[in-house]
């Protein structure tokens, strides 16, 4: 993966958990799981890709 890749994932999934944070601080009958659960599973697996490419960096 080329670096400017690498930096719009981590822009992209710091993005996603900023709406997801967002979301959760509505009072509890405005929040639309909706729209938390997609931005969940998008921020988790961005997450997951990061911590991949981090750690095959530190192993070569």
């Amino acid at each position: 993966m080329s670096e400017e890749l690498i930096f719009l994932l981590i822009t992209a999934s710091m993005v996603i958990w900023v709406a997801v944070t967002m979301e959760l601080m509505k009072p509890r009958q405005q929040i639309n799981m909706r729209k938390i659960i997609p931005l969940l599973t998008a921020g988790s697996l961005t997450t997951i890709l990061i911590t991949m490419k981090l750690i095959q960096n530190v192993m070569s």
